[in-house]
């Protein structure tokens, strides 16, 4: 396989996933926006909830999405800088990966 059939396929899997993208927007624009990223291999699209400012706003709006989506969410893994949770799933040939972060209260 060349550099060249390698990234022809790639291309195509970003083009499945930024149209599954576009679905998904117009689908939904009731929902908080998310931050999304287009992988560079596989069709894969990452959704960031990033601009919230409190734990439950972040948390109603990673729940919403997950829902909507019909995605998996895992345990979250909480430290003692922050809580990450996280969702995945498929959808028409296309991984979905959701994540969170909420970040612990600073102490001062």
């Amino acid at each position: 396989m060349t550099a060249e059939t390698l990234g022809t396929g790639q291309i195509a899997w970003q083009r499945r996933a930024a149209g599954k993208l576009t679905e998904i927007l117009l689908r939904y624009p009731h929902l908080p926006p998310l931050s999304w990223t287009v992988g560079n291999a596989g069709a894969t699209l990452t959704a960031t909830v990033s601009t919230l400012p409190t734990e439950p706003e972040i948390r109603d709006a990673f729940t919403a999405w997950a829902d909507v989506l019909a995605l998996t969410v895992t345990p979250a893994r909480t430290d003692q800088i922050s809580t990450r949770l996280m969702a995945t799933g498929r959808r028409d040939g296309v991984h979905l990966v959701l994540t969170a972060t909420i970040y612990a209260e600073d102490g001062s």
